[in-house]
């Protein structure tokens, strides 16, 4: 039996007039249909146009262009109270704040739609609000305020209220991103778990490959314009592991231009290991998965791989390196440099000075052209022999106090 079809988006264009009277398209000839029981990740960098098809989905705006559909029903011939009673019946949302009321217990808090819905009577509604905080394994925190909840269990309460009226459609708009990594794994896995309970198609606009690894359907959003992308899906598939997650992919694509700082070398007692970087395992996959359409169009200019650490590894894993070089083959790149960073303190002899301090390979300073005026470079097996090994620039040096390095 064929899956009822729940939404669907026709060749939609969603464009705004800019203060300056331009015309800004926002989307461009988005293609989507959702039935029962879907589970969808779409990933997509920031200001690609993610907000605005969720918003699109959710009811909350009209296309400029094309057609949205909701359960048959075109989207642009409904009134707006119409579309809000459509809305509030069928759609659940589940954002990365939990928006929860932070004086009213937690199943206050869930019974609210129920309220604002159709009101019922009291009791029913309670009943249904502390089925659903069970459902989601909170009943003995029924009658805990939103400040004695963790994090975890807040986003929990925040998905029980999105699901007490069992809505047809959730849209999960990056519902991890205030979570650590195994409470948001665990979230996912129960947002999941309750959607195909109840036979909900699941939307969740993503940048986390833990939230995407999920879904069965996997789309990629890039300047306004969805396509399927097997490549995230093969990543999704592969289950990539990882104890500090890849959270996002940044294209820097062009002429890179460095401030023109002078660096300087000094052989200071302080070990920046590169070990603190074993969190690139994977960045071949996810490299791949960003690069592979895009190759030849960008070819002979930069691009940056950026991730977030929540915790510095103990060593590098052996077969990092081989990753990075295997990126390097498969793509033709040149030159190819790890950085991480975090902010510390030096201790010097005349005082201390705050910093960010960047952990690199040695062929970061080709990459970025960089220019050293006294001293060199990191040399090339620095990393390997885990030479303790410094390069500052001219701003640092006077905080330091211009001392004499040598000594």
């Amino acid at each position: 039996m064929a899956e009822e079809t729940l939404i669907e988006l026709e060749n939609v264009t969603r464009t705004v007039i800019l203060p300056n009277d331009e015309t800004l398209a926002i989307l461009h000839g988005i293609n989507l249909t959702l039935s029962q029981g879907d589970h969808t990740a779409i990933a997509g960098r920031s200001g690609s146009g993610k907000s605005t098809l969720l918003n699109l989905l959710g009811l909350l705006d009209l296309p400029t262009d094309g057609s949205v559909r909701f359960l048959g029903n075109d989207a642009k011939r409904l009134g707006e109270r119409a579309r809000a009673r459509l809305r509030g019946g069928s759609v659940g949302f589940v954002f990365q704040q939990f928006n929860l009321l932070p004086g009213r217990s937690a199943l206050e808090n869930v019974m609210m739609p129920l309220l604002y819905a159709d009101g019922g009577k009291f009791w029913r509604r309670r009943s249904l609000a502390a089925a659903m905080l069970e459902q989601v394994g909170l009943a003995d925190r029924m009658d805990s305020v939103p400040g004695l909840l963790s994090g975890g269990e807040q986003q929990r309460v925040a998905i029980a209220r999105a699901l007490v009226r069992r809505p047809q459609l959730i849209l999960a708009d990056e519902p991890t991103g205030a979570l650590d990594v195994e409470t948001g794994q665990n979230v996912m896995k129960l947002l999941d778990s309750v959607a195909a309970e109840t036979g909900a198609a699941l939307v969740a606009i993503t940048h986390d490959l833990n939230v995407a690894r999920l879904a069965r359907m996997h789309f990629r959003l890039d300047n306004g314009v969805l396509t399927e992308d097997p490549t995230l899906a093969e990543l999704a598939d592969r289950g990539v592991r990882m104890t500090a997650f890849i959270a996002a992919v940044v294209e820097a694509w062009g002429e890179f231009k460095v401030q023109k700082a002078r660096v300087l070398l000094s052989l200071i007692g302080v070990a920046l290991s590169v070990a603190a970087l074993a969190s690139v395992v994977g960045v071949g996959d996810l490299a791949r998965a960003s690069m592979q359409q895009s190759q030849e169009k960008y070819s002979g200019r930069t691009a940056t791989i950026q991730t977030y650490f929540q915790t510095m590894a103990a060593k590098m894993p052996a077969d990092a390196r081989q990753k990075i070089d295997e990126l390097a083959d498969r793509y033709g790149l040149k030159y190819v440099s790890l950085k991480g960073s975090a902010n510390g303190s030096f201790q010097f002899i005349n005082g201390a000075a705050q910093t960010q301090i960047s952990i690199v390979d040695p062929a970061y300073d080709i990459i970025h052209r960089l220019k050293v005026s006294r001293g060199s470079w990191f040399a090339a097996d620095d990393a390997q022999r885990l030479t303790p090994a410094l390069v500052v620039n001219e701003k640092f040096y006077d905080a330091m106090g211009r001392p004499d390095l040598n000594k």
